[in-house]
């Protein structure tokens, strides 16, 4: 098993992928808005360093995602929480923790059977 544990901070590339070119995540032509996620002072083997993770990568991620960038309608709301998804997912892809992944893969299922 791998052990996660970094000193330095994790530049997270939030939604570069799912997101379709004209999304309102880019700022310019070819950038994407990023954050950075810290996590050198987390125990990623402790069940409370990993949520902690998650917390901070949702909410780096609904910072990204920010609906002042969107239209103020369904449609626009509906691609807000897409592109915080995305960003949660792709972050969580990159770090690659297996405690991690299953905290997102049980929050994502359980997000499921509310919609």
């Amino acid at each position: 098993m791998r052990t996660v544990r970094s000193s330095a901070l994790l530049l997270v590339a939030f939604a570069a992928i799912a997101l379709p070119p004209q999304s309102p995540a880019e700022t310019g032509p070819g950038a994407t808005r990023t954050a950075v996620v810290s996590y050198a002072d987390l125990n990623l083997s402790a069940a409370s360093g990993t949520q902690a993770l998650y917390r901070r990568i949702q909410l780096a991620a609904h910072a990204v995602c920010r609906a002042a960038d969107f239209d103020f309608d369904l449609e626009g709301r509906r691609s807000q929480r897409e592109c915080a998804r995305n960003a949660v997912a792709g972050a969580v892809e990159r770090i690659d923790n297996a405690s991690l992944t299953d905290l997102h893969r049980s929050a994502t299922a359980k997000a499921n059977r509310l919609w």
